[in-house]
């Protein structure tokens, strides 16, 4: 067998068929990868393509711009509602500082009257001069 392939290197003409062959195979092969790379890359773009195809019925700015008006109305509300119970909130701070002065007022007025009021027993933690 390797007589075979002896004789044949040693031959120019089977040599430039052989390097002929092998090129052809060669550029086969390559062709075969390249086109299954290709056609995987164009099934990519064709996915790639339908999902950018601007095929809505409406144009995405203008749906864009009506949803920023949306949404930017919904925050001014929010925002009133959120002034509204800060508001609100001022309001029940300062009842409570009344309530509590006014509590404040009443202890003091109790103690007086406690303090001031004859014949009421010792009580405890408080000193009677009388």
């Amino acid at each position: 067998m390797w007589d075979v392939v002896g004789k044949l290197v040693d031959d120019p003409f089977s040599r430039w068929v052989a390097l002929v062959i092998f090129a052809v195979v060669l550029a086969v092969l390559v062709f075969l990868y390249l086109r299954k790379r290709f056609r995987a890359l164009g099934e990519d773009l064709g996915v790639v393509k339908h999902e950018v195809k601007n095929d809505h019925k409406t144009n995405l700015r203008v749906e864009s711009d009506e949803r920023h008006e949306e949404n930017s109305g919904k925050l001014d509300t929010a925002l009133r509602m959120i002034a509204t119970m800060q508001e609100s909130l001022g309001r029940v701070y300062d009842k409570a500082e009344a309530i509590e002065q006014s509590v404040g007022v009443l202890a003091g007025r109790v103690t007086t009257l406690e303090d001031t009021t004859p014949g009421r027993p010792f009580q405890a933690g408080r000193h009677r001069d009388g």
